[in-house]
């Protein structure tokens, strides 16, 4: 998606700052925060500034932003999401790219289905993600391998695609 010029984040915390960064590597100049809590989002708002990216923030339910090519969801599993709201999402969202700490599919990826979108869950974010734990665990380091990482991690993608 080099290129992408707007984008959509569901969620504010933690993930949703790390979404937004990668947006921003993605070429993103706009994006759509969308919170339980609008107010949760104003870190985000403060980051896209530093990176150049224009926020807007709004509830789940009111997002008003118009059609956008990708939507990244950072929602954890358990979140309550109205099934009309998920549907209104679907319908305008692009691609959904959810990163799920949970059950999969979500609500979300439901929602796309139904409607006929793409939806992709984002279990290998999440491997990549535990290397970088485990690397910082292990040595204090996040960019040096570890020996033999390339087997562990193939043998950790592989737990994943038996899922």
């Amino acid at each position: 998606m080099a290129g992408l010029a707007e984008a959509r984040i569901v969620g504010a915390g933690a993930t949703a700052t790390s979404a937004l960064v990668a947006l921003a590597r993605l070429g993103a100049d706009r994006v759509e925060v969308l919170a339980r809590r609008p107010e949760a989002a104003a870190p985000l708002v403060g980051l896209g500034e530093r990176l150049g990216v224009g926020i807007s923030v709004a509830t789940l339910l009111g997002s008003d932003g118009g059609a956008v090519p990708l939507t990244l969801s950072t929602l954890p599993g358990g979140a309550e999401l109205p099934a009309d709201a998920a549907a209104r999402l679907a319908g305008d969202g692009g691609l959904l790219y959810d990163v799920v700490y949970g059950h999969w599919p979500t609500v979300l990826a439901d929602a796309w289905q139904r409607a006929g979108a793409p939806a992709v869950d984002g279990r290998g974010m999440l491997l990549q993600q535990a290397v970088r734990q485990i690397r910082a665990f292990a040595t204090g380091e996040v960019t040096e391998p570890l020996p033999r990482e390339q087997d562990v991690v193939a043998i950790m993608r592989s737990a994943l695609m038996e899922d």
